[in-house]
């Protein structure tokens, strides 16, 4: 695995991240929880340290899943996410 090192700092990532979309929203095929941690352990023991998350993968089921499978190697690993969807609120939509 190739890491590279964001600038001006000394938060290291590898070049390859695995994206939580596919584990907590089902678009790609059902998977339990329990798959998806041992599918993030698997990673990382691979050697993918980047792990991508939002708010609206899963309704925060992604970053659940995140918390399960690292909760004791937070140090190990780095966190991309995005926040500010509002799935709270009914939006209006035009037809």
């Amino acid at each position: 695995m190739k890491y590279r090192t964001y600038p001006n700092s000394d938060v290291t990532v590898s070049e390859v991240g695995f994206g939580l979309w596919t584990t907590s929203t089902g678009w790609w095929g059902e998977k339990s929880d329990d798959e998806a941690v041992a599918m993030l352990h698997d990673a990382l023991d691979r050697g993918i340290t980047l792990f991508d998350a939002a708010d609206t993968y899963g309704n925060g089921r992604s970053e659940e899943q995140l918390a399960k499978a690292f909760s004791s190697r937070r140090g190990d690993v780095v966190y991309a996410t995005k926040f500010g969807y509002d799935f709270y609120t009914p939006q209006n939509v035009e037809k």
